[in-house]
């Protein structure tokens, strides 16, 4: 029931970033973003949105996501089929006053092939790898004498699969030694493949102290609307659970809590017994988590402290963001699918001369088995200067206090503040296109912009070239129409830029897709 204040056309699904519509949006309001999404194969499809205040999203005027509700910042994910081809979507957010947050993704996943891959040492001397349930023959070698007689000794042991082409290439190693002591190479379908890149391959030891170490070349299922995609992580619910364990009594060392110890090695033998005792184990980590926590919390020294993030799984990330200007994302991980966790997130910016600037706090809940992404817009001390971005999060877990600390340095960019902004209006007989580039704050850019519609035969002229010569932080208006073919039909136009600039002679080249129309 408010007014209107801005209407326009966005590159992306984005909050306050600068030169956008949102970009100076306060206390209370409403964004609502229409489009079209463009499937390149039939997916099954999860969307996740994280906001503060309440979210909505639709396909296809279909509800998939609610996060309605006066709230702080947090996701609420959805699934839907999506065929190949064009898809309405729709995403509405509010805030209702103080701080605001939103971030949304898709994680598009094609059909995969039911079943489970184990990579692995077992027995102390046999390198394996099942993967009968995909269609991919067994593998069973031997280890070496050497590794065998090492195993024996505790030493580290080492598993990396890696998936190259058309292969999957795993491998093992034992000790310091960065030379595997077996390796197979396994040709895989276009369907194993893709199961092996898109869902979890438990990979395991048993009788040995065991490092997993995964690898991927490709595979990017996430669709990304304005956030990075996650880790790709492979993993087994019981083998998380272990390496949490064993990392906590690492860490604590021969001030292990006793039932941390015995929950320890009954989850070390249940992995031997099979996946029936490893669940039984996994429910009595369960059971016995809070104890274990107040255990280690009633130590109030910082290894104790830190043993306790270890028990938690939690996780802490800053990531810059150079496509966003000054864009920072926060990524709290929550891997437990069981336990969730709430708390308090600091950021703020360390100038080149050591002063604070920028700080900002919020309320953050990470569900369990959740990660929640916040993006903000940090403001440089000083422009084109180096700074660094710190975040701290003092979390509530189990009745402990616990505190996560990272950080990230921004690398001055001579591209800062140069944008290109579409503006759109479509009539019966043609796409009326205005694009206002806007120059660095420091420089003079020259080049050209190429505009370009997909598919071409929906248009006369698929393809447009403006000269740009844009001074610092100034604005060059480009008008470019298209005339339909054949009529008012779904189109994407893209613009690829090739830019430089001249008073440093360094060359920029870009591609920003302006509007599914």
């Amino acid at each position: 029931n408010g007014d209107l204040v801005c209407k326009g056309v966005e590159d992306r699904v984005s909050l306050g970033e600068k030169g956008s519509l949102t970009e100076n949006l306060t206390d209370t309001f409403v964004v609502e973003w229409n489009g079209w999404l463009k499937m390149n194969k039939d997916s099954a499809c999860k969307f996740t949105i994280t906001s503060d205040d309440g979210s909505w999203l639709w396909i296809d005027d279909q509800q998939v996501v609610d996060n309605g509700g006066f709230h702080g910042a947090s996701a609420v994910s959805g699934s839907v089929k999506l065929n190949k081809g064009l898809h309405k979507i729709k995403i509405r957010y509010f805030n209702n006053g103080g701080g605001s947050s939103f971030s949304a993704g898709m994680d598009a996943r094609s059909t995969v092939v039911p079943g489970e891959l184990r990579i692995g040492i077992t027995g102390g001397s046999t390198f394996i790898v099942e993967g009968s349930p995909l269609g991919i023959t067994n593998i069973s070698q031997t280890l070496p004498p050497k590794a065998i007689k090492a195993l024996a000794r505790r030493k580290q042991a080492g598993i990396t699969a890696t998936v190259k082409g058309n292969d999957l290439k795993v491998e093992a190693r034992v000790g310091k030694s960065s030379k595997p002591c077996v390796s197979a190479v396994i040709p895989l379908t276009p369907e194993q493949k893709s199961r092996i890149l898109t869902e979890p391959v438990n990979m395991f030891a048993v009788k040995t102290a065991c490092k997993m170490i995964p690898c991927f070349d490709e595979s990017q299922v996430y669709v990304d609307l304005n956030e990075p995609a996650p880790a790709n992580i492979w993993r087994s619910p019981v083998d998380h659970a272990f390496a949490r364990v064993v990392k906590t009594g690492w860490r604590l060392g021969t001030n292990a809590p006793p039932i941390l110890v015995a929950l320890r090695d009954e989850m070390s033998k249940s992995m031997e017994e099979g996946r029936e005792a490893g669940e039984k184990s996994l429910k009595k980590f369960y059971r016995n988590m809070k104890k274990i926590a107040r255990d280690i919390g009633a130590m109030t020294n910082e290894t104790a402290q830190q043993a306790l993030v270890d028990f938690s799984g939690l996780t802490l990330d800053v990531v810059h963001r150079p496509e966003l200007t000054n864009g920072v994302i926060t990524i709290m991980r929550n891997p437990d699918p069981a336990k969730k966790a709430s708390g308090s997130l600091r950021t703020w910016v360390v100038s080149p001369d050591g002063t604070n600037t920028a700080d900002y706090a919020m309320h953050v809940k990470i569900p369990a088995g959740e990660d929640v992404y916040v993006t903000q817009i940090l403001q440089p001390s000083q422009s084109n200067k180096e700074d660094t971005v710190n975040a701290e999060v003092n979390f509530k877990w189990q009745g402990q206090s616990l505190r996560l600390a990272n950080k990230t340095t921004r690398v001055p960019n001579p591209w800062y503040g140069m944008s290109l902004d579409p503006e759109y209006q479509i009539t019966d007989t043609n796409v009326v296109l205005r694009a206002i580039f806007t120059g660095p704050l420091q420089g003079v850019v020259n080049g050209t912009i190429t505009f370009q519609v997909e598919p071409k035969d929906a248009v006369l002229v698929p393809e447009v070239k403006k000269d740009i010569l844009v001074e610092a932080d100034k604005r060059q208006y480009m008008p470019v129409s298209f005339e339909w073919k054949k009529g008012r039909v779904p189109i994407s136009i893209t613009a690829d830029s090739s830019v430089m600039l001249i008073n440093e002679s360094v060359w920029h080249k870009d591609s920003l897709q302006i509007q599914e129309i």
